[in-house]
């Protein structure tokens, strides 16, 4: 029976990170047209991904306000575009024992391995200060989940990161 949640559970985090901010092609380049997303769904969409990791994780996440940080979308060379093309920077934490955070960040690595994300790090550090660390990005959608310790305390931090995104147009 829990198997069959989980598989249910993972299956409904393929489809929030797969259906939300997909491109027109792998990599995207100049003449992909970018995903349109308003900010309000792009932070729906983010705490979807993130609640959905969590609850595959069996973590419960904390109470405190998400932190949502809104920034201009910069070309390849620093140059920022329009004012209607952002990134979306989504975090929340969870108060997870440090004893369960190497645990934790193995698992959400091989959750976000089934789930067709590329691992761009990961480490597990026991020695000192207890720290864990996966950061994924997904090959399709270019949005990148992390999960980490090192926060202080027993915090555990959910970041996804979108790519860019450009507003709907207004009218």
């Amino acid at each position: 029976m829990a198997d069959h949640r989980h598989r249910l559970l993972g299956a409904a985090l393929l489809a929030a990170t797969l259906g939300a901010c997909t491109s027109s092609g792998p990599g995207g380049g100049k003449d992909v047209p970018l995903p349109v997303k308003s900010r309000a769904d792009a932070v729906a969409w983010a705490r979807d991904v993130v609640e959905q990791l969590a609850l595959v994780l069996e973590v419960r996440l904390n109470d405190k306000p998400a932190g949502t940080n809104f920034s201009r979308c910069l070309g390849k060379k620093g140059e920022p575009f329009f004012e209607d093309r952002y990134e979306l920077i989504y975090g929340v934490r969870s108060d997870t024992p440090n004893a369960r955070h190497a645990e934790v960040v193995r698992r959400a690595r091989d959750r976000l391995l089934g789930d067709g994300f590329e691992v761009t790090d990961f480490r597990v550090t026991t020695d000192g200060t207890p720290h864990a660390l996966v950061d994924a990005r997904h090959p399709e959608s270019r949005h990148r989940v992390s999960v980490k310790s090192g926060e202080g305390g027993d915090a555990l931090a959910f970041v996804v990161i979108t790519p860019c995104l450009q507003e709907p147009p207004r009218g």
